[in-house]
């Protein structure tokens, strides 16, 4: 599976956009906002960007391999305890186009709970919060939600092709590295070549979210055998466009 175009600017863009500039160490406490009149307190902010805190290198594999493994490397100086929000599980493998679009979605939205590759996203269901109870598909509802649902959508085609897998999280004590592996979906069909990412969410000891990614990554000659590539993301409630 080989990865054609590099990743690492996408995420510096999705920065760049935002006007933020990822922090160095450990967040503070989740903010609990109930002093604020109209806020939804089951929300949660999942902080992406913090690439000094862990990195995940994702392994070359044949397109017809079932599996994609690689690992996770904790580099900052607490333990991070990598679990699901809500029913997921931490750690997804699918389209890199696709683990961009969910950290562009996390960098200007707050989730819910649920399962998926987003918070809120139950696989092969719609099940997505919009603002006006209509689909997103068709038009109506709000950016977020409309986004939402096109990211539930591109989540459906790629299991489908059997580009889309998840695995059980894991507890990372500072300094740590531990492995991981996703069995990805059966394909209707043959499963074809493609740019594999993951993404894995985790806790720090204050109970605040991250996202990390990483991407298959070419060589020095243009390969896919490079081995896995760093973190990236972004941080941010704002509102990003959807």
């Amino acid at each position: 599976m080989q990865l054609r175009t590099g990743r690492r600017h996408t995420i510096a863009a999705l920065l760049s956009a935002a006007g933020l500039i990822a922090g160095s160490g450990i967040a503070g406490a989740q903010i609990v906002p109930k002093s604020l009149p109209g806020t939804d307190d089951s929300t949660t902010q999942i902080a992406v960007g913090h690439d000094d805190l862990a990195t995940v290198i994702v392994d070359e594999a044949d397109a017809d391999s079932p599996t994609i493994t690689g690992t996770f490397e904790n580099t900052s100086d607490s333990p991070l305890s990598c679990t699901g929000v809500g029913d997921a599980n931490a750690v997804t493998v699918t389209n890199a186009d696709l683990v961009d679009r969910s950290l562009n979605y996390l960098t200007g939205n707050l989730v819910t709970g649920g399962g998926g590759l987003l918070p809120g996203l139950n696989p092969g269901s719609l099940d997505v919060r919009l603002g006006t109870g209509s689909l997103g598909s068709l038009g109506l509802g709000d950016p977020a939600a409309i986004e939402l649902d096109a990211i539930q959508q591109a989540q459906d085609q790629a299991r489908l092709a059997g580009h889309y897998g998840t695995a059980a999280g894991f507890t990372v004590a500072a300094g740590a590295t531990e492995p991981w592996e996703v069995t990805l979906s059966v394909p209707s069909g043959d499963r074809t070549d493609f740019d594999a990412a993951a993404l894995i969410t985790c806790t720090d000891e204050n109970d605040q979210w991250y996202a990390f990614a990483g991407y298959e990554e070419e060589d020095e000659n243009g390969n896919g055998n490079g081995g896995g590539s760093g973190s990236s993301g972004s941080v941010s409630t704002g509102s990003l466009g959807s």
